[in-house]
């Protein structure tokens, strides 16, 4: 989790329009961003209905300036309906899924960020959000709902903080499950006030630098299934045999 935390500023390592970076690769070698020199970055992926989505955070040494991109904390909800109650829980294509009425997104971002994505520790206050509706990709049988909220903090030494988050649902109709709608996307960014900007287009550059191998991942996916063959057919012989015995 992030802290907001306001503090004093300090230079920004290579924070320039032209500053240099250096690719860095998730662990499984499928997400692949590039990074400010200088900063430190943790980088990765999930899957949301089987879908592969990168995710990464970026920080400076300091850890006063952090950039996330990605929905560390999948989640995916149904709204209840002649299946499924409030509160029901299950499984689609590897994602939990719960019942639960849909939640616009400003309403849904202030429940959903402080809880996963970042706290007020720091803050002489909690601050409070000014939320602003958020631009949305237009997709067949999609529908979008997004809000990017801001939050300044003010510390006890005078010092300014500034957290943006563009949060955006998901929505629509699934077959054989009814009116469904998910976290979609989450992108953040937390930096002294006065250098906000220049961070933020840091977030766009290595949002607009993201590369992922797909084949790799489907090869990965097959490696993990055959590596768990083995314990499967274990499992499996168990169960023969308690019901054989029956």
């Amino acid at each position: 989790m992030s802290a907001l935390t306001a503090v004093a500023q300090q230079p920004i390592p290579n924070a320039t329009p032209d500053s240099t970076t250096s690719a860095q690769t998730s662990d499984d070698g499928v997400v692949t961003v590039a990074v400010p020199d200088g900063w430190l970055a943790s980088v990765g992926s999930i899957r949301l209905f089987g879908y592969l989505l990168p995710i990464y955070t970026m920080q400076t040494p300091d850890e006063t300036r952090w950039l996330l991109n990605g929905v560390f904390f999948p989640s995916a909800y149904v709204v209840p309906n002649e299946q499924y109650d409030e509160g029901d829980m299950f499984m689609l294509h590897g994602t939990a899924v719960e019942a639960r009425a849909f939640t616009p997104a400003d309403d849904y971002a202030l429940e959903y960020l402080p809880d996963a994505y970042i706290s007020f520790d720091d803050c002489i206050d909690e601050p409070d959000a000014d939320i602003r509706p958020g631009d949305v990709p237009k997709t067949d049988g999609i529908t979008y709902d997004a809000v990017t909220v801001v939050w300044i903090c003010e510390s006890q030494d005078g010092f300014t903080s500034v957290a943006e988050y563009y949060v955006r649902l998901g929505r629509a109709e699934v077959i054989d499950v009814g009116d469904m709608w998910w976290v979609d996307a989450v992108v953040g960014v937390i930096a002294p006030q006065d250098e906000f900007e220049l961070t933020r287009a840091l977030l766009e550059r290595t949002v607009d630098s993201i590369t992922v191998d797909y084949e790799l991942a489907m090869q990965n996916s097959v490696d993990a299934f055959v590596d768990y063959m083995p314990e499967m057919w274990a499992n499996i012989g168990t169960l023969a045999g308690i019901y054989g015995n029956r």
